[in-house]
């Protein structure tokens, strides 16, 4: 069993916000100061937002790959955030994505569940989370629900 330093132990419980009872952790707070200081989280919320404006990018594109070329982009990709917003071309949502989990094993969470004002907003929206998964599984999701839109405007 290793063993702290015990000037280094007793400096953390001599901290004021310990003493108080306040519940933080100086050795969080000493690591993310650090981590500030030396530009490090600089760096990784770069890498971070790089990779995620990269996943946005490969999902709007697989969705819209899909698609028949008279009927255009339906999603942009964003610059910020973990969501795009899917223009189902006036189709119902929430019936959409029942297609989409029973038929193309994807799914998605209709709009009017995701803005403010309920059923009455967004009915024919959908969002979609660029965040999770790894981007190849991603891609093929994408083009999963791509395709499901492509043949639920088709057959309407």
């Amino acid at each position: 069993m290793r063993r702290a330093d015990p000037q280094l132990l007793q400096a953390f419980a001599a901290d004021g916000e310990v003493a108080s009872g306040s519940l933080t952790s100086p050795l969080v707070e000493s690591l993310v100061t650090s981590m500030i200081s030396s530009g490090d989280a600089q760096r990784h919320l770069q890498a971070l937002r790089s990779a995620l404006r990269r996943r946005a990018v490969l999902l709007a594109n697989a969705i819209n790959g899909e698609q028949p070329g008279e009927m255009g982009p339906i999603v942009s990709a964003c610059t910020a955030g973990y969501f795009l917003w899917v223009d189902l071309r006036g189709l119902d949502a929430a019936a959409l994505r029942d297609r989409c989990v029973e038929s193309h094993g994807v799914t998605f969470l209709p709009g009017s569940r995701c803005a403010l004002g309920g059923a009455a907003v967004a009915p024919s929206h959908g969002r979609v989370c660029f965040a999770f998964l790894e981007e190849e599984e991603l891609v093929q999701a994408g083009r999963r629900m791509g395709r499901a839109i492509a043949e639920a405007c088709h057959d309407r």
